[in-house]
């Protein structure tokens, strides 16, 4: 990944926003509901979730420490395609091994949110937030969010 070094927008966070843990809704209690009433609440909630994540105007990647991809929302699909249980670096940019200069995995080694620009595979612009995540087994993933600012980097210098 090539990070690029230029303003771009921020959404509407500040960096003491950055280093809130990332916290996930719960699913309704298991005590209130049993059987298929809870299986089909639990699915029903999966559903909305994953529809939400679809819906945002923004890629959303999960990645592990080995490079693989576990989730990745509607956007990213439709911009650089399915990981299909390839590494990043494999599918996004047909390479044997990890980017030299990937900032994404700094969130992990350091324990830290991070803010970088990176020019993606289809050439367009992305401001990157990386956030160190947890997953439900407990083991560590990088959460990134991307947001597309090659329209707003295109005004700026005209």
């Amino acid at each position: 990944m090539n990070p690029r070094s230029s303003k771009a927008p921020r959404a509407e966070s500040t960096s003491a926003d950055m280093e809130k843990p990332v916290h996930r809704q719960a699913p309704p209690p298991a005590a209130a509901l049993r059987g298929s009433a809870l299986v089909q609440a639990l699915q029903d909630w999966q559903r909305r979730f994953t529809d939400v994540m679809d819906q945002l105007p923004v890629y959303l990647i999960l990645l592990s420490p080995d490079y693989r991809v576990p989730f990745v929302n509607q956007f990213f699909r439709d911009r650089f395609g399915d990981p299909k249980g390839r590494c990043c670096f494999e599918y996004l940019f047909h390479r044997s091994e990890p980017c030299e200069i990937c900032e994404t995995y700094k969130a992990l080694k350091t324990g830290q949110p991070l803010e970088w620009d990176w020019t993606g595979p289809d050439g367009r612009s992305y401001h990157i937030y990386d956030y160190p995540f947890t997953d439900t087994d407990g083991s560590p993933l990088i959460m990134e969010v991307g947001l597309d600012v090659t329209d707003y980097k295109r005004s700026e210098a005209e």
